[in-house]
């Protein structure tokens, strides 16, 4: 009986180190700030979308004719995102800003990210889910909200 309740308990132990390793290789969250902002092209994953990266299933075209003071852009992209989207600003600095978008049924925490470049007048965007790896199209979808918000103000 005693052998019999080691080998249940050693069972029970690989069991919970298997379902530990595979959340964590689940939710592995995304890179930090600094490093996915280096990175303006989705990883090999369909949970993101960007308009610097030139692959069809990745690729999002960058908002034209973006005009005006940054600080003027940047109170419109604020706007946009905090009315409607469950978005907060995580941080903004000269040309581009970062927020984190909450989805409405799980509360999965997405990254938007926009940069402005003064000389092309484009506005780039990429938006990638931080958990899973397919986000069914949400990031698509949700920058195609945003241009159109845009395109209304």
């Amino acid at each position: 009986m005693n052998r019999k309740s080691n080998d249940l308990s050693f069972s029970v132990q690989i069991k919970n180190i298997i379902v530990l390793v595979f959340f964590l290789s689940i939710l592995n969250p995304l890179k930090s700030y600094g490093e996915s902002i280096m990175n303006k092209k989705c990883e090999n994953k369909p949970n993101c979308v960007s308009s610097f990266d030139t692959r069809d299933k990745f690729f999002y075209p960058a908002i034209e004719n973006v005009s005006g003071p940054w600080e003027q852009i940047k109170s419109k992209i604020e706007k946009i995102m905090i009315e409607n989207f469950n978005s907060s600003l995580e941080t903004s600095e000269a040309n581009h800003i970062h927020f984190v978008v909450k989805t409405k049924f799980f509360r999965f925490k997405d990254d938007v990210y926009f940069w402005w470049d003064p000389e092309t007048k484009k506005m780039n965007m990429k938006s990638q889910s931080r958990l899973g790896y397919s986000d069914l199209g949400i990031n698509k979808k949700r920058l195609r909200h945003f241009v159109e918000a845009w395109n209304k103000n």
